[in-house]
């Protein structure tokens, strides 16, 4: 699959990382989380992951979609490692309504 910025199927997305602390970062992520978009955004966290974040909080107010795979997408990094946190920051309601529906609500730490 091309990547999702070279993807003509491709809504508008964009995610920026911020570093705190040394063992956690912020993420800031806007656009639609999707199908196109899901994997480059698994694959920026699970990188960070890997290298040593273990807190790490996704600031989501900007996302104005997210698809079934966008939400197994933030599983998968969440199972990533059994010492992680993952914080979805500033929850949109649509957003927090798909979340309690399919019960994520309980397993994602919501601020």
């Amino acid at each position: 699959m091309a990547d999702a910025a070279d993807d003509p199927r491709a809504a508008p997305f964009t995610y920026r990382t911020a570093m705190d602390h040394g063992t956690s970062a912020v993420v800031t992520v806007a656009g639609e989380l999707d199908v196109v978009t899901s994997p480059r955004l698994e694959a920026a966290l699970l990188e960070l992951v890997e290298g040593g974040i273990r807190r790490l909080v996704l600031d989501v107010r900007g996302l104005t979609f997210v698809d079934s795979t966008g939400l197994r997408g933030l599983v998968m990094v969440m199972r990533a490692r059994d010492d992680m946190e993952l914080v979805l920051r500033s929850v949109p309601e649509r957003l927090g309504t798909l979340l309690s529906i399919t019960g994520l609500d309980a397993v994602f730490t919501l601020e």
